[in-house]
């Protein structure tokens, strides 16, 4: 299975914001905390939103930090395991 992937952020220092546009495309949205999850969903109340996974790793790293990239992959991975039965 393949997947296609797009990463944004949520806030104004982040190279690439989340639009409207990023969320109409999204079949699943992941997020690293609770709140980034209720800032999306806050934003974007006209939009039916595809559903959103709360990782759970604190906002507390530095972009592309080795440590975060490893979090992300496993957790992600799981997840699509369980939502998509791969």
């Amino acid at each position: 299975m393949r997947f296609n992937i797009r990463s944004v952020g949520l806030s104004p220092k982040s190279e690439r914001q989340i639009k409207e546009k990023d969320v109409l495309w999204a079949d699943i949205i992941y997020v690293m905390e609770q709140g980034q999850g209720a800032r999306i969903a806050g934003t974007n109340r006209q939009l039916e939103l595809p559903p959103l996974e709360v990782l759970h790793i604190e906002d507390e790293y530095e972009y592309l930090e080795p440590e975060l990239i490893e979090m992300l992959k496993d957790r992600i991975n799981s997840s699509l395991k369980v939502v998509y039965k791969i």
